[in-house]
């Protein structure tokens, strides 16, 4: 079985967010004093401050957007309420919503891996993340879905990948595990007993490589394919 992270692995989650917040740059740009590439800067560290700490349940995910859209407004106006900052982050997702679309490597390589059963292990809004595969017609590849919202624990945690194996009726060590993120999925799902796939879409930076185990690594999923082959030709490991 193969599994696949979600965000920036099968879906542009980086296109999406820029149509989001070129629709709340566009909206307020009365009232956001920075440029849209300072914008783009910001918005990606507010979501690299404040989603962990909704991940970790500290937050919810409602609490974490308002915080975000008040830092980006704070800048020239006073706090602002949450009815409006609901509003404003409205515009953003509206605009983020719109941008979801899959990567074109992504429905030909699932074509051309049928024989196998696929699921995707997710960190997000159970809602959301559920909604992403709907509207890019990918639903229907995936006999398991699991996020972390939904299950309560989220990646690199190895309590989410050994559920994900379980609701799949697969053993960790007959099971792959294809993401983007060296720490949530490379670590996460190894740490777990799945065979992890590095994706580095867009030549990604390579972590220092005293720190890289040997991990299969590929640019796009045109390449997993062989990679697999690869994989299962060798005698210590058969899917």
């Amino acid at each position: 079985m193969i599994f696949f992270d979600l965000d920036n692995t099968l879906l542009d989650d980086d296109l999406a967010t820029a149509d989001g917040l070129d629709a709340l740059h566009s909206r307020f740009a009365s009232r956001i004093s920075r440029s849209r590439a300072d914008l783009t800067s910001e918005w990606m560290r507010l979501i690299d401050h404040y989603f962990p700490r909704y991940l970790s349940g500290e937050m919810s995910m409602q609490e974490q957007r308002r915080a975000r859209i008040r830092q980006v407004f704070d800048a020239i106006d006073s706090p602002i309420s949450d009815d409006d900052a609901d509003a404003a982050h409205r515009v953003y997702i509206d605009g983020y919503e719109q941008g979801w679309r899959c990567y074109p490597d992504v429905v030909p390589t699932l074509g051309k891996l049928s024989h196998f059963s696929f699921g995707v292990i997710t960190n997000g809004n159970n809602e959301q993340q559920r909604k992403k595969l709907e509207r890019t017609g990918l639903a229907r590849f995936f006999k398991t879905v699991i996020t972390s919202d939904e299950f309560g624990v989220a990646k690199p945690n190895p309590r989410i990948f050994a559920e994900a194996c379980r609701r799949g009726g697969v053993k960790p060590s007959k099971a792959i595990f294809v993401g983007d993120s060296w720490s949530a999925d490379v670590e996460g799902s190894r740490s777990a007993g799945l065979y992890p796939i590095w994706i580095r879409r867009g030549g990604a930076a390579a972590l220092p490589l005293t720190h890289q185990p040997n991990v299969p690594t590929i640019q796009s999923l045109d390449e997993l394919p062989g990679t697999i082959d690869a994989l299962t030709s060798l005698a210590t490991y058969s899917l």
